[in-house]
């Protein structure tokens, strides 16, 4: 999709679907500033205010629960003031469909593809997330559950965070056809198994956009919704020692208390996560790396870096004295940042505009990393001069879209094993006796139906290996444009699908097939082996082994890897792709 940028810095798109309007209530469009799956996004002047907001319309076919849910936020949420939460100035209908007028902000939401840092400082990470905890705190008492809580919906304006997204959380549906509200990679696991959001199931979200900020990506990677949504109600609560990130113990147990399986372990609420956070911020504040810099984030100047001596360092607009800023708002000797150690300190030096660090107005402040420092129209970032550690995985194989989904022993074959194994189907190919028994098994059967589908032909095979191989159970899973198919014609089936999908996930980026294991419930553990059927040198189905309370070896492996081989002889036979 082609875009173009207006002179504002607004981006707007072409023009597509139905018509935009021209005015909705009290507000003259200007420019349509984004389209999604449910609304559409303006920017526009609201004629009775005099001022630039936004107002975001619904699509017409959007779910009446959605809607009203929408509408219903609005309405509890209008003349809500509150530094945390996005001023909703008013709400109606235009004929059968919904909108919502919000202020208007210059910032941009915290969604790792949008912010400028892809990780944070834990102590900016933790100033996210207080700030979020008093939004939801603030719109609990107005009745609103969000519902929705992710790095998207927080909006960063001047060093201060405030919540949006209130009352519009696209539902989702898993293979078992449950419809869930908000995004699978923060979904609370209690709610993943069908319980009503709270506002605890909030905090688990702001739990994971935690460990998102810190870290780079969400607590179980990106892969795909019932991979995800498997995670949250199987696997351990990942760790920030476990990514090999270094935080300070209390930012650790905060993160153990906000992702914990069992509601009751969490905060009771957004209050109860304030006071517990804001008692970590002294200790937050000597987390000065050596030597630390101040950095614009948001100015003409974009990106510049000044170290921070010991010492004072001048803010200002004096050439080759402290760190000049190309700002004409900003005064020749505006304010002065004191280092004592470890100690940092912003004054004010009686200038024209002020300053305001984390959006409000200050004469002194003692500052952290993370802080931010608006100075006329420049914003300036306090950082340490080393950047938090990166996630190291190991290469032997690709990663894991969702690591701490395997037990401690994993047999992974890539292609060139595979085709090692492929031999088995081949004359002259090595083999035991044992291996060669279940593939000549295997090949009369594909010869006596030379024109069926190996669809149709799914239950004797999985049954030839299944019965070979001592599986307990087994599926086939269709593969189209790199993501599995959910086929499952049972309850039971699709509880084995679900189950089996992080593994799916693991082996398709690397078209691997895999001996591994995966987490039932919190004690049960169940035995995987998977390997794939290609068509062109592309995966195009998986055969899927389980056992229920053991695992399979690399004997077991090579033979299913040699019987995928004889099956992908007759890929074209495979159903076409749709």
């Amino acid at each position: 999709m082609t875009r173009d940028q207006d002179n504002d810095g607004l981006i707007t798109l072409p023009s597509g679907g139905p018509p935009d309007p021209k005015q909705i209530g009290s507000a003259r469009i200007e420019a349509r500033i984004a389209v999604g799956p449910y609304s559409r996004i303006y920017r526009a002047v609201d004629l009775e205010r005099g001022r630039t907001v936004v107002v975001k319309v619904l699509a017409a076919e959007t779910d009446t629960e959605v809607a009203g849910r929408f509408l219903d936020a609005a309405q509890r949420l209008t003349g809500l003031v509150d530094p945390h939460v996005v001023e909703v100035l008013g709400s109606g209908m235009e004929g059968t469909t919904p909108w919502v007028m919000l202020e208007y902000l210059d910032g941009t939401d915290l969604d790792a593809g949008s912010r400028r840092e892809l990780t944070m400082i834990p102590a900016t990470a933790i100033r996210v997330v207080l700030d979020a905890a008093a939004g939801l705190h603030a719109a609990l008492a107005r009745g609103v559950l969000p519902g929705d809580v992710r790095p998207r919906h927080l909006l960063r304006h001047h060093g201060v965070t405030k919540v949006t997204g209130f009352g519009l959380s696209p539902p989702f549906q898993t293979a078992q056809g449950r419809r869930l509200r908000g995004h699978p990679a923060y979904v609370a696991p209690e709610v993943a198994q069908g319980a009503k959001p709270t506002a605890q199931s909030d905090l688990y979200s702001l739990g994971a956009t935690l460990f998102e900020l810190v870290v780079g990506r969400p607590p179980f990677g990106a892969a795909g919704n019932d991979a995800l949504v498997a995670c949250a109600v199987h696997e351990p609560p990942p760790t920030f020692a476990g990514v090999g990130v270094e935080v300070p113990e209390p930012l650790e147990e905060l993160l153990s208390r906000l992702i914990a399986k069992a509601p009751e372990r969490r905060f009771a609420d957004p209050a109860a996560l304030l006071l517990a956070g804001t008692a970590m911020l002294p200790a937050l504040r000597r987390l000065v790396l050596t030597d630390p810099a101040v950095v614009v984030e948001d100015g003409r100047q974009l990106g510049l870096r000044l170290p921070l001596p010991e010492g004072d360092t001048l803010l200002g607009r004096v050439p080759g004295e402290g760190l000049a800023i190309d700002d004409a708002r900003v005064s020749r000797r505006h304010a002065i940042i004191h280092r004592r150690g470890d100690e940092l300190e912003v004054e004010d030096l009686g200038s024209r505009n002020g300053i305001r660090v984390n959006g409000v107005a200050a004469r002194t402040h003692k500052l952290c990393p993370g802080d931010r420092i608006a100075i006329g129209d420049t914003v300036l970032r306090i950082d340490g001069d080393r950047p938090p550690p990166t996630v190291e995985l190991p290469a032997a194989v690709p990663a894991s879209p969702v690591r701490g989904a395997f037990g401690d022993v994993e047999i992974a074959h890539g292609p060139a094993q595979q085709a090692g194994a492929a031999a088995l189907s081949m004359p002259g190919g090595a083999s035991t006796a044992a291996r060669l028994h279940i593939l000549g098994r295997l090949a009369p059967l594909l010869a006596s139906r030379p024109s069926a589908r190996l669809l149709e032909l799914k239950a004797e095979v999985l049954g030839v290996l299944g019965a070979a191989l001592g599986a307990d159970q087994s599926a086939f899973v269709r593969v189209d444009r790199g993501q599995p198919v959910f086929e499952a014609r049972s309850g039971n089936e699709a509880k084995v699908l679900s189950c089996v999908l992080p593994a799916l996930e693991r082996a398709l980026p690397g078209q691997m097939a895999l001996v591994s294991s995966v987490r039932v419930g919190q004690d049960d553990r169940w035995g995987v082996m998977l390997a794939p059927v290609t068509e062109g040198g592309v995966v195009a189905a998986y055969l899927v082994l389980v056992r229920h309370q053991s695992s399979f070896d690399d004997a077991a492996l090579s033979t299913l890897e040699g019987a995928c081989a004889l099956l992908s002889l007759r890929s074209p036979t495979l159903p076409p792709r749709e």
